[in-house]
């Protein structure tokens, strides 16, 4: 579903930005970017599902009320009806565990906190980000360090969830028509969707060379939250909207300029996403099934991708645009920014979710229906 088109134009000012998105999520009409490429690389690595189907049927797919109505909303969001009950549990439980970064539990209602939990430096390396103190040419080495760092506990948790008798975890989710409710998820596929989400990231919150080798890893937190402080020879590029737009193929919408190279990158991009974290999905899943509780999974599996994932050309700076990497002039098109002024016209369009939420919570417009599954 989609939301309603509101007819309502209002001058808005000094309203402070919405969450750093990673690509982008389902939500207020956005294209669901995450989720997509989340499908899309369990669609190329189809033995992941098929183990987690069998891992499923030895528990049963859960059948209350609020678990078979999460499930019910990822299959019609993204036409799964041609799969089987303990497909659609796996395949939501995935889809839940890559929008849970962006989200953390929060709906629509509830912005503020979702936007705060993204300039916690805590989180940063959930997004593959910088925190406030990495700095230098020594802070991409160590937001890479934390980005792996965190898949790799990612694993371990999913690898210790397979070996239980029960591998259904407990989450919170936006439920249409009841708000933010608990519900019943498959604990492997949800964590290892969170991790799955790292590795995308690591394709939108960083430039590249010619041969895919990371030069920059972006910031969120220095612009929005030390703006006056902030130094980009010293903290990197700001964190880029530009770069979380999803173009998949080099006729595909994006970029302000609609340049033919600038397209044709932006799929690249999309296309050495959706490969990596297919090939990180395949190796996460043999280090999880031969996990044994309490033990964690050996981790030289999952690093032998991650190595490509995270691979590194040192000496890349703003003297030398970054070693002239076709990412950077792109991501200068649209770099976030701290606070914002425009007159908006809100008719469910990405860029109108944050002036949305804003008026709801002053009571300036009434929602006449609710958004399934719509997040901040």
């Amino acid at each position: 579903m989609r939301p309603a088109a509101f007819a309502v134009s209002l001058a808005v000012s000094v309203i402070p930005s919405g969450p750093a998105y990673a690509w982008t999520i389902d939500t207020f009409g956005a294209d669901p970017c995450h989720e997509r490429l989340t499908l899309g690389a369990l669609d190329d690595a189809p033995e992941v599902v098929a183990a987690m189907v069998a891992r499923v049927r030895a528990t049963s797919v859960p059948v209350n009320e609020a678990a078979q109505s999460f499930v019910k909303q990822i299959v019609e969001e993204f036409s799964l009806q041609d799969r089987t009950p303990a497909e659609q549990f796996v395949l939501a439980s995935f889809v839940a565990g890559a929008r849970e970064p962006d989200t953390r539990g929060f709906s629509l209602a509830r912005l503020p906190e979702a936007r705060e939990t993204h300039l916690v430096d805590g989180e940063q390396a959930s997004h593959t980000l910088r925190t406030s103190v990495e700095d230098g040419p020594a802070g991409d080495l160590a937001a890479i360090a934390d980005a792996r760092g965190g898949i790799h506990q990612l694993v371990a948790a999913a690898g210790v969830q397979w070996a239980q008798s029960d591998p259904r975890v407990e989450a919170r989710w936006d439920l249409s028509y009841y708000g933010t409710v608990t519900v019943q998820m498959f604990g492997p596929a949800y964590l290892l969707g969170e991790a799955m989400h790292g590795v995308e990231d690591a394709y939108a919150h960083v430039l590249r060379d010619a041969d895919g080798r990371i030069v920059a890893v972006l910031n969120y937190v220095d612009p929005i939250q030390h703006a006056s402080l902030y130094v980009e020879s010293r903290d990197s590029l700001a964190h880029s909207d530009r770069l979380d737009e999803c173009v998949t193929t080099a006729s595909g919408a994006g970029g302000a300029n609609g340049d033919d190279a600038g397209l044709a990158r932006d799929a690249e991009r999309f296309d050495r996403a959706r490969a990596a974290t297919a090939a990180f999905i395949r190796a996460a899943l043999t280090a999880v099934t031969d996990a044994q509780a309490p033990a964690p999974p050996e981790p030289g599996v999952i690093d032998a991708v991650l190595d490509e994932v995270f691979a590194y050309h040192a000496g890349c700076n703003l003297e030398n645009k970054y070693c002239d990497s076709a990412d950077y002039p792109i991501a200068l098109e649209g770099l976030s920014k701290p606070y914002s002024a425009c007159v908006c016209s809100l008719r469910g369009d990405a860029s109108a979710s944050p002036w949305l939420v804003a008026l709801l919570g002053l009571g300036l417009v009434t929602r006449g229906r609710r958004w399934a599954g719509r997040r901040p």
